[in-house]
C-alpha cells in the first residue's frame, strides 16, 4: 500500500500546554522508517487545555504535543517518521480549519519551537519545546502544533493562554488577574447587557493617590454580562510587584442592551471613574485573582427617559490561585484562598452610594417545602444549579462525598442562610430559606479557606 496513504491513516495532532514531558524517539537523519501496517483509522485532531497555563513576554514558555493514531483516546500504530515537527506560536491570532497544503510560510505565525525543526521523528511519541514568549499584541500567545509527514502538513487548531506583560523586571514579582462576571443575573426580559469597560488600574499601598497607580489593561473589552454566569470573561492579567493594593480604579465607557419586544438600546453609563477602597494582596510567585461580580438584574435601571447603569459590584480577590482556560478569554476559578470581599454600588456619576435593599418574600401559610440534595466534593458541586420560584420554601441537603472530599469536610459559605455551612465528610447538612432573589454559593476547605466550587441557587418570578 501507498505510503502516502498509510501516514494519513496514522496521524492526529494532541496539543496541550504542559510541563516536563518524555523526549520522543527519533531515527537518524535520512533513516527510513518501519512501514506501518494496513489500518482503516481516519485522521482526527484532537485539543487539550490541560491545567491552567500563561506565559510571560520575554520568559521560555513550554509545549507538549502528541502524534499518533487515536482510538479511544490511546495512540496506536507502528512507528513512522514526521520531517518536521513543532508549535508555531504567534500574539495575533490566525484562525480557521487547514487542510494540508497549508505549509508554516503560509501559516502567518511570527516563530515556532526550534527541538524537531529538521529530521526523522518516529510516532507515536510525546514531542515538547520551548521558546522565549515574544511581547505586545491583546495578552493572548496563540499557537498550534504542526507536522509534516510525507510532504504534508497537519495542523491542530488554534488554541490561546494569556500572555502576561512583566512591568517590573525585578525579582519578587507575582501576578494579578482581573476576571469579570454575572453569577446572579435573573432577567424575564433583558436578552443581553454588553458593558464596555475601558481600563483598570491597582494602587500601591502606602503611595499618595496621585501616585503608585499600575495600569492593567487599557484596551477596552466588552463583555455581555448575560454570558458570564458559569464562566468568567478574563479582562486583564499581568505580571506586577508583589506586595498590598488597596484600591482598585476602572472606567466603563459605553454599554448597549437588548430588550424583548424594544430591540437594542442604548444604556447611560456612570461619567466618572469608579474607585474600590479594598485590600488585593500580590505573593511573589503566585496568582492573585480579583473577581468583579456584576449584579446586573440590580444596576440595570429603567427610566422614563430610557436605560442606565448604576452598577452593584460583589469584588472578591483570592490569593493562591489557579485559573483554568475555558476558552479565548474565558476562565474559571479552580483554587484559591479568599482574601478580601465587599459589594459596592455607584450612582452615574461614578460615586460610591449605598447597594439597594432587598425585602424577603413571605411564604404564604402552609406553603410546601421543596426539597432538593446536592451532593459536594473537592472537585465541585452536583447538581451546581437549582431553579425555584420567588416565594418557595426551600430545603436544601448538602452532602459531602465520602470519596473525593478533603477530610476535613466542606463550608458552604455566600449563601442566603445567613452563616457558614460546615458539612462534613460523609454526612449531610440542611438549610430551609424563603426563595427571594438568584444567589450564588460557594465551597470552601474549612480551615485553610481555600475556595473549592461555586453553586447557583435560580429563582424566577
Amino acid at each position: 500500500m501507498d505510503n502516502k496513504l498509510l501516514a494519513i491513516g496514522f496521524l492526529s495532532l494532541l496539543l496541550i500546554v504542559s510541563g516536563c514531558v518524555q523526549p520522543p524517539s527519533t531515527t537518524s537523519p535520512g533513516t527510513t522508517p518501519p512501514t506501518p501496517p494496513a489500518t482503516n483509522e481516519v485522521p482526527s485532531i484532537y485539543l487539550s487545555y490541560g491545567t491552567s497555563s500563561s506565559a510571560t513576554e520575554g520568559q521560555p514558555v513550554s509545549f507538549g504535543w502528541d502524534i499518533g493514531a487515536d482510538t479511544g483516546g490511546v495512540l496506536q500504530g507502528a512507528g513512522f517518521g514526521a520531517t518536521h515537527t513543532a508549535v508555531h506560536f504567534d500574539t495575533v491570532s490566525h484562525s480557521g480549519s487547514w487542510g494540508t497544503d497549508v505549509t508554516p510560510a503560509q501559516s502567518g505565525y511570527a516563530d515556532f519551537t526550534k527541538e524537531y525543526a529538521s529530521g526523522n521523528y518516529a510516532f507515536p511519541a510525546t514531542f515538547n519545546g520551548t521558546a522565549i514568549a515574544p511581547a505586545g499584541g491583546s495578552g493572548l500567545l496563540y499557537f498550534r502544533a504542526h507536522a509534516i509527514i510525507d510532504g504534508k502538513n497537519y495542523w491542530t487548531p488554534e488554541q490561546s493562554i494569556p500572555l502576561l506583560k512583566v512591568y517590573n523586571a525585578a525579582t519578587g514579582n507575582g501576578t494579578i488577574a482581573v476576571t469579570i462576571k454575572d453569577a446572579l443575573v435573573d432577567f424575564n426580559t433583558v436578552q443581553s447587557l454588553s458593558v464596555t469597560i475601558s481600563d483598570i488600574q491597582l494602587h500601591s499601598a502606602g503611595m499618595d493617590d496621585n501616585s503608585g497607580w499600575i495600569t492593567l489593561n487599557t484596551s477596552p473589552k466588552t463583555i455581555d454580562l448575560l454570558t458570564v454566569r458559569t464562566v468568567d470573561a478574563l479582562f486583564a492579567q499581568a505580571a506586577i510587584p508583589s506586595g498590598e493594593y488597596t484600591q482598585i480604579r476602572f472606567g466603563i465607557s459605553g454599554a448597549k442592551a437588548t430588550i424583548a419586544g424594544v430591540g437594542n438600546v442604548d444604556v447611560r453609563v456612570p461619567s466618572g471613574k469608579m474607585k474600590i477602597v479594598q485590600t488585593v494582596k500580590v505573593d511573589s510567585n503566585q496568582l492573585s485573582v480579583l473577581t468583579l461580580d456584576f449584579a446586573a438584574d440590580q444596576s440595570l435601571l429603567s427610566t422614563g427617559n430610557g436605560y442606565s447603569l448604576k452598577p452593584v459590584i460583589h469584588a472578591t480577590s483570592y490569593r493562591n490561585a489557579t485559573l483554568e482556560n475555558i476558552g479565548p478569554s474565558q476562565v474559571r476559578l479552580r483554587n484559591g484562598t479568599e482574601f478580601s470581599s465587599q459589594t459596592i454600588a455607584f450612582d452615574l456619576d461614578g460615586k460610591e452610594t449605598q447597594p439597594p435593599a432587598s425585602t424577603p418574600p413571605t411564604a404564604p401559610p402552609g406553603a410546601p417545602t421543596k426539597t432538593f440534595k446536592i451532593e459536594l466534593d473537592d472537585a465541585g458541586i452536583y447538581p451546581n444549579s437549582i431553579t425555584v420560584k420567588k416565594g418557595d420554601v426551600v430545603e436544601v441537603d448538602f452532602m459531602s462525598r465520602a470519596q473525593g472530599t478533603y477530610y476535613g469536610g466542606l463550608d458552604v459559605r455566600d449563601g442566603v442562610w445567613g452563616a457558614n455551612v460546615f458539612v462534613a465528610t460523609g454526612k449531610t447538612k440542611s438549610v430551609t430559606f424563603t426563595a427571594d432573589q438568584s444567589v450564588s454559593f460557594k465551597t470552601y476547605w474549612p480551615s485553610s479557606g481555600v475556595y473549592k466550587a461555586t453553586g447557583q441557587v435560580v429563582v424566577e418570578p
